[in-house]
């Protein structure tokens, strides 16, 4: 057991800990945010850096941690209700680092999700690093953050030209439409009269065309210090 981890499971158990709260915040499953960000509100300055320590440990991602792999997940959702745009890096480099198909790979992506159009530049930059795995999870969170930006759709556009499974190509012409519809549409037509994809791609790409946009939500408020 690390050090971090036997602080926390005493922070659990003692009530005169200043972690207490913010440990039974973050440790079991949480099945409301909203509850644990009005308890924690009145310290909450305290409470990201001790969410940053979380997201630091490797060992709390496991299923057989303490808590069994909630505490940076809980810690991912508490930074995105509150809009915590400095957490963006950390929150890149979790989408990055972890496989797509894991928990903490879509903690992160909906926390970056709901940090809003201020983080748009960071993204694009980290994309430039990134590995073209992760392209699709930027992309989500570009269309999530970036409908009618210009950067944002500049950057789907080049990324979807690299994409080489019929799924990811037609995901990415469906990030593409959400982030503008207007401008993808002539784009994705004149692509598909260009490119000789599978008729599952083609299938896959006219009927996003054809269909409704995709219902977002919006993103939070993000939190200025």
């Amino acid at each position: 057991m690390s050090d971090t981890t036997a602080a926390w499971r005493a922070a659990l158990n003692d009530e005169a800990d200043p972690r207490h709260k913010i440990a039974w915040a973050l440790f079991p499953a949480v099945k409301s945010m909203d509850r644990a960000a009005r308890r924690l509100a009145d310290q909450q300055e305290t409470v990201l850096g001790y969410l940053y320590q979380v997201l630091d440990e490797p060992a709390l991602y496991e299923e057989t941690a303490l808590g069994k792999g909630q505490a940076p997940l809980n810690a991912m959702k508490l930074l995105g209700h509150w809009g915590v745009v400095e957490a963006a890096p950390r929150l890149l480099a979790i989408l990055d680092e972890r496989e797509w198909t894991t928990d903490a790979h879509d903690a992160a992506l909906s926390a970056l999700s709901a940090l809003g159009p201020p983080i748009i530049e960071q993204v694009l930059a980290f994309a430039g690093s990134a590995r073209l795995t992760t392209e699709g999870s930027l992309a989500a969170v570009l269309a999530a953050l970036g409908e009618g930006d210009a950067r944002a759709f500049a950057w789907v556009k080049d990324a979807l030209t690299r994409q080489q499974t019929d799924l990811d190509i037609v995901y990415m012409a469906r990030m593409l439409l959400d982030i503008d519809r207007a401008a993808a549409v002539p784009f994705l037509k004149q692509r598909l009269k260009e490119q000789s994809y599978s008729e599952q791609a083609r299938a896959g790409i006219k009927s996003a065309i054809d269909g409704p946009p995709s219902r977002r939500p919006r993103p939070a408020r993000a939190r200025r210090r």
